[in-house]
């Protein structure tokens, strides 16, 4: 499952603008007959234990219509099954390729490089796209809006649940940061991109976390437009192999993420201050990390950073420390 994770409770932020109505979408036809030309980079070790997730997402592609379908597989790493790589590339349907690299970023860097479609879109090899996702998605694009960004499902023992609650989804054309840092509604699944206005160096990035958290504050500031569509497009499943989110490396990442990637961005001061705030919070979750790792001075110093920083509401923390 790709990045979803919360973004945590931040405070008010300056409006973003209104994106304003999107209007009804247009006929579907059957695909391959009319429709928009919609590339479909689905990034993938391509190993054993996920070849059934795999096809199911690429059926999930396969099925869309009303728009004319290019689907990119691009297998990254050397520790791929030979067998599913064989069946994928005995599908005329589908472009294959292969990366040397084990990376999912440049795995999708590299799909996007070979994609010849007017708009292009993600997929992570154990998510799928509901009925018509495409299609709607293309129908909501209008001149000025470059990205189209949909809400999507998590399936959890076999019952589907919103992954953007109703309260957020309802603020994110008014407040496209703000809602962002209070739920994080962008993702590898969600999004679908106008080809001529997104240029594809901005997904040129090395990131080991948060990829896409970082996407989307350098396209806010390229000054890309957002819409966002609160009816499901996607699902993902949650029942797959754990994520890396809730690990230590991930907290420890997040501090490296604000402190040299985000907040040298040219971003509006209103999102910078909730940034430095969000970057506090993160203070605290790494001292916590490094405590429960027995690293009681890393602990220390992360804790005394968060406090200078502004993070007084995290000083009744501090008796975990004494005590520990």
């Amino acid at each position: 499952m790709g990045e979803m994770g919360e973004m945590g409770e931040m405070g008010e932020m300056g409006e973003m603008g209104e994106m304003g109505e999107m209007g009804e979408m247009g006929e579907m036809g059957e695909m391959g007959e009319m429709g928009e030309h919609v590339s479909v980079i689905i990034p993938t070790m391509c190993d054993k234990a996920r070849g059934a997730l795999l096809r199911r997402a690429i059926a999930s592609v396969r099925a869309q219509r009303g728009v004319r379908l290019e689907v990119i597989v691009v297998v990254n790493g050397q520790r791929f099954e030979p067998d599913i790589v064989d069946e994928l590339q005995a599908r005329p349907e589908l472009r294959v390729l292969q990366l040397d690299e084990g990376n999912v970023s440049a795995a999708r860097l590299h799909g996007l490089r070979h994609a010849s479609g007017a708009f292009f879109a993600f997929l992570d090899d154990d998510d799928e796209f509901l009925d018509g996702a495409l299609a709607r998605r293309v129908g909501l694009f209008r001149p000025g809006i470059d990205v189209v960004v949909s809400a999507g499902l998590v399936r959890r023992g076999g019952h589907d649940t919103p992954l953007v609650p109703a309260s957020i989804a309802a603020t994110v054309n008014a407040d496209i940061a703000g809602s962002f840092l209070r739920c994080n509604w962008f993702a590898s699944p969600a999004s679908m991109f106008r080809a001529g206005a997104v240029r594809a160096d901005l997904f040129d990035m090395r990131l080991q976390y948060f990829e896409w958290t970082y996407l989307f504050f350098r396209l806010l500031a390229e000054g890309m437009r957002m819409h966002f569509d609160d009816t499901p497009t996607y699902r993902v499943h949650a029942d797959t192999p754990a994520s890396a989110s809730k690990s230590a490396a991930y907290a420890a990442f997040s501090l490296v993420l604000f402190r040299d990637h985000i907040l040298p961005l040219d971003l509006p001061a209103t999102v910078k201050r909730a940034l430095r705030k969000k970057r506090v919070t993160a203070l605290n979750v790494v001292s916590q990390h490094e405590l429960q790792a027995g690293r009681r001075l890393s602990a220390w110093r992360a804790h005394i950073e968060c406090v200078l920083r502004g993070g007084v509401q995290f000083l009744p923390y501090t008796r975990h420390l004494l005590l520990r």
